[in-house]
C-alpha cells in the first residue's frame, strides 16, 4: 500500500500522501509506539505556524535523498501539488 509502480513495474515509494491518507498498517507495535513518542513533542504540524521541528525534519529528510534531491517541500493534502 506504500507503493507505486510505473508500467515497466519499477517501485516508488509514496511519500506525496497526504493527511488521512497513508496507511500505517494495523496497529503494529512499533508504528503505534512511534506515533505515541511523537505525540508528546508535536502531534500536528502545519506551515502556517513555522516550528522548529518542521525545519528538522526537512533536514533530515533532503540527507537521505540521493543526488540533487535537496529540496523538501510541505502541502497541507497533495492538492496543492498543481497540473502541468
Amino acid at each position: 500500500m506504500q507503493y507505486l509502480y510505473d508500467e515497466s513495474g519499477r517501485r516508488y515509494l509514496d511519500a506525496f500522501a497526504g493527511i488521512v491518507t497513508v496507511s500505517c498498517g494495523h496497529f503494529h507495535p512499533e508504528i503505534l509506539n512511534a506515533i505515541v513518542e511523537q505525540s508528546k513533542f508535536l502531534q500536528h504540524a502545519t506551515t502556517i505556524y513555522l516550528h522548529h521541528a518542521i525545519a528538522d525534519f526537512a533536514e533530515a529528510l533532503a540527507s537521505k535523498m540521493p543526488g540533487n534531491l535537496k529540496v523538501v517541500y510541505f502541502v497541507n493534502s497533495g492538492s496543492e501539488q498543481g497540473r502541468s
